[in-house]
Order: structure tokens, then sequence, then C-alpha cells
């Protein structure tokens, strides 16, 4: 079952999901449990029986990424091989995170497909809301605007480079 964690009252730690149907409670329902309660497991109540689920944890991009959050690979300060480079951009579920010997930080990561992939949690971030992709675009648009104006230095440059973005003027592409 998938648990829509946006309906959860705030404080929420996790979701008590019924595994059966009854008189009054229908499989699935669930109740959320605040976060001055923390059972774990499944529990028996009458004949039916309730299964905990953890909340997802909030994570900043910083340090490891715990298990169960869905993040975003992007290609940030990684090297990528040419054949994995399909996974930029694509969302993933943290299934594990830990530093291997070197003490680097890695994520045991699985893709909506199925498909599974180790990586370097320095490759992951939280996913970005639409605004945050639009700032990043627009960002994009000004470094682009900057090389064809001729300097990537130029402070001069760059509040025109703004400007000309802002204006919403674009490169054509001749035909």
């Amino acid at each position: 079952m998938k648990i829509d964690w946006s309906k959860a009252p705030v404080g929420t730690t996790g979701a008590m999901v019924a595994d059966f149907n009854g008189a009054t409670v229908k499989r699935g329902e669930i109740e959320w449990i605040p976060s001055s309660i923390t059972p774990k497991g499944q529990y028996q109540v009458g004949a039916g029986a309730w299964v905990y689920h953890e909340a997802p944890q909030q994570w900043d991009g910083k340090g490891l990424p715990p298990v169960g959050t869905e993040v975003e690979v992007h290609r940030g300060k990684c090297v990528w091989i040419e054949k994995d480079e399909w996974q930029i951009g694509k969302t993933a579920k943290v299934m594990s995170s830990f530093e291997n010997s070197f003490e680097l930080g890695m994520a045991a990561i699985q893709f909506e497909s199925g498909h599974c992939e180790c990586i370097l949690a320095e490759c992951l971030r939280p996913i970005r809301t639409a605004e945050q992709i639009e700032e990043d675009q627009k960002k994009q648009e000004v470094k682009e605007l900057m090389i064809i104006l001729g300097s990537v230095e130029s402070a001069a440059y760059k509040d025109i480079a703004i400007a000309i973005q802002q204006a919403n003027f674009r490169k054509q592409v001749p035909q």
C-alpha cells in the first residue's frame, strides 16, 4: 500500500494501516501516529492486524540520505561514464546508505523500474520542486548568455545576461 504522507498531520512519525476488513474498519484504513508514540511491527487487534509504517524522513541533501527517502540523481561534481548517464535526472528510492572503506558516503538506490545501483551520496539530492527546477533553468540560461557575450567572470556581463534572460529573449536556432 502506498501512503500519501502529504495528508498526515504535522508531527506525524508513522501510520498504522489496517490489514483486515472489519465491522468498522476497512483494509487500507490509516491511523496517523503522533511523535509521542513509537510503535513498530504488526499489532493484532481483535480479529484484525494493523501494520506500522515509518514516516519518510526529510533530507536536506547533506550527509547520507535516510533509507526510504525519494531522491533525484544529479550530475553534481561526480564523474559519469557514458553508459550510466541515463540515471541523471531520474528519481529513485534509497534502500541503504553507508560509508565505504574509503569513508565516502554511498547509497544503494532503486529506480521505479526496479533497477538498483550503488552511487556516491553526493550525486543525489532531494527531489526539487517546480520552482527550484525553474530557478536552475534560469541560472543555466544566464551562464549560457555570459558565454555568448564573451565573459564568464565579469559582473557587468552578468547583469546584462540577467536582463536579457528576464526580458525573455531566447537564442534562435537557424533552420
